[in-house]
């Protein structure tokens, strides 16, 4: 179902965290849940994170999304190995592949570890030392 709104609703989407309210009047003819009411699908969220994005944000802003984490993931492997920085590349890329399975990127732990990182790469490119001197 998010499937086919995303292409009626291309390329602009219907607008953050509205998916919900909007596919309890979606109809394209289609029975979603092939005739077991516990499989409706209408007036549940979107199960993959991405399908939301670009459902909710539309596909330009799925690629500003994607584009600003892959700028980071990027800065944070190109520290020596034993750096405390190279740990946040594995924690963007487990976290970008959870939220395959997870709904919903309006969740505050979401963001907030998206600013941790944010805060800690920024801080590294200033003030190398407060990560400890022995990486620099």
């Amino acid at each position: 179902m998010v499937w086919d709104a995303i292409i009626v609703n291309f390329p602009y989407g219907i607008g953050p965290g509205n998916y919900e309210r909007y596919s309890i009047n979606f109809n394209q003819g289609v029975d979603y849940s092939n005739g077991l009411p516990w499989l409706e699908p209408r007036g549940k969220p979107a199960v993959n994170m991405w399908f939301e994005i670009i459902v909710e944000l539309g596909i330009v802003a799925a690629i500003l999304f994607l584009s600003k984490y892959f700028g980071w993931w990027l800065k944070a492997r190109a520290f020596p190995v034993k750096h405390p920085i190279k740990i946040f590349s594995v924690i963007l890329i487990v976290y970008f592949i959870a939220f395959m399975f997870e709904s919903n990127y309006l969740r505050v732990y979401f963001w907030g570890i998206l600013g941790v990182i944010a805060g800690c790469l920024k801080v590294s490119e200033f003030k190398p030392s407060l990560l400890g001197s022995k990486y620099e």
